[in-house]
């Protein structure tokens, strides 16, 4: 985003990516921050913070060696005086692409400090790549013999501990009623 020409330091930060992101790998974000302003920044701490949008996860963000950036979670800092319209060295951001991230995210980067105002910028981002589904599979197994009258069958998949019981009502059909861990939601054929 442009300011107008002011005096002082004016940071303005613009955040980009090429192509499209797809769902189980990783993105990369290119964020610039160029000093518009008449004035050169102060001296003082400079900080870009991520604000990474759900159905991405940072990886991390780097300035590059001899940059002039220390980053560390979603920030990296400097405080290197930059003149006017003088660019500050590129930072990449590095993103997981969730398996059940959304179809469209809109990614934040902002810019603060250097005796400047605060910019923020936004990249939208397409997610492409099928929506993960879970893996689940059911392994059934019982002991001894069955007899007329209720059955119990213990359903023991990874991750999934449910008990299910079965009684035959006329006609040869069962109901079965299950309880314990059970899901909330989705189901796999």
């Amino acid at each position: 985003p442009a300011h107008a020409a002011q005096q002082g330091p004016v940071l303005d930060i613009e955040k980009t990516h090429t192509g499209d992101f797809v769902r189980g790998q990783e993105g990369e974000y290119t964020i610039t921050v160029t000093n518009t302003g008449e004035g050169a920044t102060n001296g003082g701490l400079i900080t870009v913070t991520e604000n990474v949008p759900a159905g991405l996860e940072l990886v991390q963000m780097t300035g590059g060696p001899g940059s002039g950036w220390m980053c560390g979670g979603n920030s990296c800092v400097s405080q290197v005086v930059y003149g006017p319209g003088e660019p500050l060295p590129v930072i990449s951001v590095i993103v997981n692409v969730l398996p059940d991230a959304p179809d469209n995210v809109i990614n934040e980067a902002t810019v603060s400090g250097g005796g400047s105002p605060p910019d923020a910028d936004q990249d939208p981002t397409v997610i492409t790549g099928e929506v993960a589904e879970p893996d689940l599979s059911i392994t059934k197994t019982h002991a001894g013999n069955f007899t007329q009258g209720n059955i119990t069958l213990q359903l023991t998949p990874p991750a999934l501990a449910f008990e299910a019981t079965a009684t035959r009502e006329q006609g040869g059909v069962f109901q079965v009623v299950a309880t314990g861990d059970i899901p909330e939601t989705g189901t796999k054929s």
